[in-house]
């Protein structure tokens, strides 16, 4: 059953094989969704570009542009969820350049359909919470004010500059959850997104994880290496 919240989103499918568009374009309807399908990577930007869909289900195998290029192509210009669909034979390497270009989940076929509306609406709330506005986090060891632009460590001050600031706060408003690369360097620097931007935002991102760490206790941010990052939140919190 479709998580009432999300009724009458419009998912974007993008697959090759007119019967798995059919299929998902069925199944996603009885749910309750709205469903465009494209069965290329340039017809989805051109239909990306008439109306932008809440979240797109991205086939990684199509002939042309594959699912990998049309998702860094739509991450250049949004941060609309991307769930990408592979076959069980492409599954591992191709899933983590998915998620390194910028998918948010993936999904393996077959695919039953119950599965796939749960991982839509899994992206969709995380999407939600992504977009809440935060003024102010704080914990048992951390207290940070993005209206002040002050933060505190084990009831230490610390000095962050603001390009830390807006790659800490969408980590605090989805703690214990990773967020990739691209969407941190979205946060920090609107519409960029190379291989230049990723060493930048490593640089960053070590200097991050050393402020937020006091004495001997280990810090607040954890790294999945290729991947991206996660606020942890104190155990007990």
């Amino acid at each position: 059953m479709s998580d009432n919240r999300f009724a009458k989103a419009t998912v974007m499918v993008v697959d090759d094989e007119p019967t798995v568009g059919s299929l998902f374009k069925t199944g996603l309807e009885l749910d309750g969704y709205k469903v465009v399908v494209a069965y290329d990577g340039p017809s989805a930007l051109v239909e990306f570009s008439k109306s932008p869909p809440d979240v797109m289900l991205v086939d990684i195998m199509m002939p042309g542009m594959d699912g990998l290029e049309l998702t860094r192509r739509i991450r250049q210009i949004s941060d609309v969820p991307i769930l990408i669909v592979t076959a069980r034979g492409s599954f591992g390497g191709l899933v983590a350049e998915a998620l390194r270009a910028g998918a948010d989940d993936y999904s393996v076929k077959p695919v039953m359909m119950l599965e796939l509306v749960a991982r839509i609406e899994a992206v969709l709330r995380r999407s939600a919470r992504q977009h809440s506005v935060i003024k102010r986090y704080e914990d048992s060891r951390l207290l940070a004010d993005f209206e002040r632009f002050e933060a505190f460590i084990d009831g230490h001050k610390v000095e962050l500059s603001p390009t830390e600031f807006a790659l800490l706060k969408p980590m605090l408003e989805q703690p214990d959850v990773f967020l990739t690369n691209a969407i941190l360097i979205r946060s920090a620097w609107p519409g960029r997104e190379t291989v230049q931007d990723v060493k930048t935002l490593r640089w960053h991102m070590r200097n991050l994880r050393l402020k937020l760490k006091a004495g001997k206790e280990s810090s607040l941010i954890i790294n999945l290496r290729g991947i991206g990052y996660k606020y942890v939140r104190p155990k007990g919190d």
